[in-house]
């Protein structure tokens, strides 16, 4: 198995993860690659903390990264 396979293996698991035991947080930033605007969106628990960049921000780039973030109390 090389290094992109291991790190496919482990996103997936990190995101399962976050989906069995329950998100806590999720947040964005943008950063700035080669001149660049990309953001970072991070989903968290108390268990651990998935962070992928996108070129986009908001539901589009959420969906897209696979995180899901429930909706609670229609926030």
């Amino acid at each position: 198995m090389d290094g992109y396979q291991r790190l496919a293996f482990f996103q997936a698991s990190s995101r399962n993860k976050l989906h069995r035991d329950g998100l806590i947080h999720s947040a964005g930033t943008s950063i700035d690659v080669d001149g660049k605007r990309l953001w970072l969106h991070s989903a968290s628990n108390e268990n651990g903390t998935f962070i992928a960049p996108h070129a986009k921000r908001g539901q589009e780039a959420i969906e897209d990264i696979g995180v899901c973030i429930l909706k609670l109390n229609g926030y």
